[in-house]
């Protein structure tokens, strides 16, 4: 099955279904995801639309008023469907890091850590995890532990740094790890199957970390997304999380870009 396919199946099946109070899962370009979480209203918030075609096509079919778009970084395939969104609703609030100023256009409020969004009755507070870029946030969401991280850690892996630092992303993860275990990590792009190779490259696997990855490789397998990701099995599996410090963190890091 196609990615192609399954954004189409994906979006067919969730045809006049309620997902108030849950995130839906777009499939753009080649390998991320787009997310929408809507509420009673009829109102949609979206997180990281770097197509605008694939999420004007969603809240079309759900008839969703586009009430608020964050941001979790300035690169493109987060950002390129903003200028048709705001086309489409002039008064939808667009949220960024105050980092990226100046590099994300129709920015409406620039934000830091620790600050608050409040949608229907969900509330996010902005989280500092640079690294893939200087100036990278998350948002995490309060009652429902949902970790909107744009590239800072995918399944089994980790961003690579641009124009960050090394020691920025490992503070990121050092953060990840601390959120409670609870935690559902929606994070932008489907590299699960790379990184599990990647991981079984370094050596003999914990049983963990093997029965993770095989279990992450059977919902690829099937056409399934493996995001979201749970925190709890993350953090016994993932090389990027179990690093001992971080020269470990540089070396598997360095070891992941020659991958």
């Amino acid at each position: 099955m196609s990615h192609k396919e399954f954004s189409k199946q994906e979006l067919s099946k969730e045809l006049n279904q309620n997902f108030t109070n849950s995130v839906k899962l777009l499939p753009a370009f080649q390998d991320n995801y787009i997310f929408v979480v809507s509420n009673k209203n009829k109102e949609a918030l979206v997180i990281d639309p770097g197509d605008g075609d694939v999420v004007l096509d969603f809240l079309k079919t759900h008839n969703l008023n586009l009430k608020m778009i964050l941001v979790t970084h300035h690169h493109h395939d987060h950002i390129g469907g903003l200028g048709k969104l705001v086309a489409q609703f002039p008064r939808v609030e667009v949220f960024g890091p105050i980092r990226h100023v100046g590099e994300i256009p129709h920015l409406t409020q620039a934000v830091s850590a620790g600050e608050s969004l409040v949608f229907g009755e969900n509330e996010f507070v902005v989280y500092d995890l640079a690294g893939h870029t200087k100036g990278h946030i998350a948002y995490f969401e309060t009652q429902r532990h949902w970790l909107f991280s744009g590239d800072v850690i995918f399944g089994l892996g980790c961003g690579r740094i641009f124009d960050g630092t090394f020691e920025q992303q490992y503070q990121s993860m050092q953060a990840i790890k601390d959120l409670p275990l609870t935690t559902l990590i929606y994070c932008a792009h489907e590299y699960t199957e790379t990184n599990f190779r990647f991981l079984q490259s370094l050596g003999e696997l914990s049983p963990e970390q093997k029965l993770y990855g095989e279990h992450l490789k059977e919902i690829r397998q099937k056409g399934q997304p493996s995001v979201p990701l749970e925190l709890k099995k993350e953090i016994v599996a993932n090389p990027f999380l179990l690093a001992k410090d971080f020269t470990d963190f540089s070396r598997i890091r360095n070891l992941r870009n020659q991958f």
